[in-house]
C-alpha cells in the first residue's frame, strides 16, 4: 500500500511538469486576431429634464421611491421613437414620464463609426 502512495505521489508531480510542457508555442501559426470590443457606442444623453410636480399635487402623496420604468428606440439621428411604459406608477405619472422621455436628445448609437439605432430602457425614480 505504501508502495502505491508513493508510487501516485511522484508519478503526479511529473504529470503536472509534462502537461506544463505538452504544448510548446509554435512561431509558423500566426495567433487569430481578436477583436478587442464589439466596436458599438451606445447613445449619450445630450441633455436631461426634471419631472417637477403639478401644483395639486404633494410631495407627501408619492411613496418614496416610487419608479417608473419606460422602453424606447433611440433612432440614427437621436431622437427617442416607440416610447412605452414597462411598469408604472399611474396613468398620470406614466403620461408625464412618456412625455419628458420624448423631449430627450441622444448622440445616437454607432457601430463602426455609423449610427444605428438603439433600444433602451431607462428607469425614472419619483422622490419626494
Amino acid at each position: 500500500m505504501r508502495r502505491t502512495i508513493t508510487g501516485t505521489l511522484l508519478l503526479s508531480s511529473l504529470l503536472f511538469t509534462a502537461a506544463a510542457y505538452a504544448s510548446p508555442p509554435t512561431g509558423d501559426t500566426p495567433a487569430p486576431a481578436r477583436r478587442v470590443s464589439t466596436g458599438i457606442t451606445p447613445p449619450q444623453l445630450l441633455d436631461s429634464l426634471t419631472l417637477g410636480l403639478p401644483d395639486a399635487i404633494s410631495a407627501t402623496s408619492i411613496p418614496a421611491g416610487t419608479q417608473i420604468s419606460v422602453a424606447f428606440v433611440v433612432d440614427e439621428k437621436g431622437q427617442p421613437h416607440d416610447i412605452h411604459v414597462v411598469q408604472g406608477y399611474d396613468l398620470i405619472w406614466n403620461a408625464r414620464a412618456v412625455d419628458a422621455v420624448s423631449k430627450l436628445h441622444y448622440r445616437p448609437a454607432s457601430l463602426d463609426n455609423q449610427s444605428i439605432p438603439m433600444n433602451m430602457n431607462l428607469v425614472i425614480t419619483l422622490a419626494q
